[in-house]
């Protein structure tokens, strides 16, 4: 499948659709779901270049339409931390293979999850944890870009509502992506195939915002939460299935 191809162009648009869908009702989500399908279509370096850029506007929609409800301690303690895991990031993708990197985040969201859900043993809700995970979300944005879990985790830990939580993670997220498109644009891996396949995710991502619009005053409070991390699993299964595929 290529992307000059009607299906594999078609690919990317639904892709970008379902995922900015998903990260405008839950406040994340967006590289997960998009990386794995979009490789199918271009490499995993030019796929994780795409959705890197993509996280730019997705999560600055999301810090702006709600900029009053910031936890603005969380968020300057995970940029800290980011502005240290940013570099290791780009280190990291040279050294091990993308495929050893999607299936280790797999296993990593999968224990995480279960340790929220449990209760046991606790993630923590002072500066470490939020530093730790903010390391982690830079690392992860420019190795994988699929840098959600750790900010969302501790955030979760931290017990913020939904408001509050949909405003940090896209003021943490968008500003790791600022720094890591600049520093993908160092390395030259925004050429190639890249500015095509945005030519046709950036439309369809607009529209995935317009309908998590519609979609997020329908889903209860209660249910947030549970909607977060069910879609941490669905992100880590579809991460697994893209490394053994």
């Amino acid at each position: 499948m290529e992307l000059d191809g009607a299906v594999g162009a078609g690919l990317i648009v639904a892709a970008a659709l379902l995922a900015s869908t998903a990260q405008t009702v839950t406040g994340f989500g967006l590289a997960l779901l998009l990386v794995p399908p979009v490789t199918l279509v271009l490499s995993p370096a030019d796929a994780v270049a795409v959705a890197l850029v993509l996280l730019i506007p997705s999560n600055a929609l999301l810090a702006l339409g709600e900029a009053r409800a910031l936890d603005g301690v969380a968020a300057v303690r995970l940029l800290a931390g980011a502005a240290l895991g940013l570099p290791l990031g780009m280190l990291a993708i040279r050294a091990a293979s993308p495929d050893a990197l999607r299936l280790a985040l797999a296993v990593a969201v999968v224990v995480t999850v279960v340790v929220v859900v449990t209760g046991r043993p606790s993630l923590g809700r002072g500066t470490p944890t939020l530093v730790a995970a903010g390391v982690l979300t830079g690392a992860l944005t420019t190795s994988l870009t699929a840098n959600g879990p750790p900010t969302v985790l501790a955030l979760q830990g931290r017990g913020v509502p939904p408001p509050a939580f949909r405003a940090t993670v896209g003021a943490v997220l968008g500003s790791s992506a600022v720094v890591g498109v600049a520093l993908f644009a160092l390395d030259g891996r925004l050429d190639g195939d890249v500015p095509r396949a945005l030519l046709l995710a950036l439309p369809a991502q607009l529209v995935g915002w317009r309908l998590g619009l519609l979609v997020r005053p329908l889903v209860p409070a209660d249910w947030f939460r549970r909607a977060v991390l069910a879609l941490l699993l669905v992100g880590a299964v579809v991460t697994a299935l893209g490394a053994l595929g």
